[in-house]
């Protein structure tokens, strides 16, 4: 479950970096790869993204991301747990970026180009569950968000703002699990070099 999840920042090299000297298809955006990185006090916090070249195998990208936000969500813990601690006001601006502009373009990815692809051969019916997880977390994320720019001003949240974010991190780590239990199994078995071409195309273009 998460650990498979975790594996990937291992199994990807778009994680970690190796992917630098691989040539990228046109018009694919460029993308720093890194490790979590922290600086004193919180100030410049940052997840670094993925290696654009990891692309050239989308199902493998969106697997990658989802390591990636098993990190972010660990800082989103920390933050609710303790916002007004040393780190958290760098961390609570990282975690803004993420769940505004970043996260929403991965749903995008899944939604409209990936489980279109596989509804076809949803034998055991996942895609609906997760679809309505994305809802789920679409509605519960506006109190979080609240929470963050408190914390990223300095400034104590609501009373709320740790229940809200725990559940966040709760509901979102066991909706990994289940996309990498489920869903990207099924894409490496039944998707075609065509649809993979495609489906890289279309993820491409969201982030140019």
């Amino acid at each position: 479950m998460e650990s498979a999840i975790a594996a990937a920042a291992t199994a990807h090299p778009g994680v970690v970096g190796e992917a630098v000297g691989r040539q990228h298809r046109p018009g694919r955006v460029a993308a720093e790869a890194g490790q979590p990185a922290a600086a004193q006090g919180g100030a410049g916090a940052r997840v670094a993204p993925l290696q654009a070249a990891l692309l050239d195998d989308p199902v493998a990208f969106l697997s990658a991301e989802h390591a990636r936000q098993t990190v972010l969500l660990g800082h989103l813990e920390r933050v609710a747990c303790a916002p007004l601690g040393r780190a958290a006001r760098g961390l609570a601006a990282m975690l803004l970026g993420w769940l505004t502009a970043e996260l929403p373009i991965h749903i995008e990815d899944e939604e409209r180009s990936l489980y279109p692809r596989l509804a076809a051969h949803d034998a055991s019916g996942v895609l609906p569950t997760l679809q309505a997880r994305h809802r789920e977390d679409r509605n519960a994320v506006g109190a979080v968000l609240a929470g963050l720019r408190c914390v990223a001003a300095g400034e104590e949240p609501d009373g709320d703002f740790t229940a809200a974010a725990l559940a966040f991190v709760s509901g979102h780590r066991r909706h990994l699990a289940l996309e990498e239990e489920a869903v990207t199994p099924l894409a490496h078995r039944v998707l075609a070099p065509e649809a993979l071409s495609a489906l890289a195309d279309e993820m491409a273009r969201r982030r140019s």
